[in-house]
């Protein structure tokens, strides 16, 4: 089991929320695990914006919340994996949300998402999560046991 928070050092990351209090609080915990640029994104809409601009293609992971007005997480999902955007496909994608309905997890993990975040989230939940999840897309392989805290 992976749970290295230092495999985020270095790491551009993109926190996507429609609650600047989360945006704030998860970029400030991934801060604090060592990523070197933590951006912010205040909804679906501004995020790609900024995902479709040269920054994008810098980023190395992203933490989208699900449910947000406009263009959803799950959307901006798939428009990362199917290249859509100038952020790599095989990103780093986690989901941050406080939907655990099986329907709407099985959707974000038809889309490769790398983790499944329960919000309220706490730095090391947080940490871990991301941690397997980089692992296991270092080594070429994503699975759906992030789901597992």
């Amino acid at each position: 089991m992976h749970d290295r928070q230092d495999l985020l050092v270095g790491l551009n990351a993109l926190v996507v929320d429609d609650v600047a209090f989360s945006v704030t609080l998860v970029s400030n915990m991934l801060r604090e695990m060592g990523c070197n640029e933590v951006h912010g994104a205040n909804g679906g809409v501004d995020a790609l914006k900024l995902m479709q601009s040269d920054l994008g293609q810098d980023i190395d992971l992203v933490v989208l919340d699900m449910n947000m007005p406009g263009i959803d997480g799950l959307t901006i999902l798939r428009m990362i994996r199917e290249g859509l955007t100038e952020v790599a496909p095989t990103a780093t994608v986690a989901m941050l949300t406080g939907v655990s309905e099986e329907r709407v997890v099985r959707s974000a993990f038809a889309l490769s998402v790398d983790a499944y975040v329960m919000k309220p989230v706490s730095k090391s939940a947080l940490g871990a999560r991301l941690a397997r999840a980089i692992a296991q897309r270092r080594a070429g392989s994503t699975s759906p046991l992030m789901r597992s805290a």
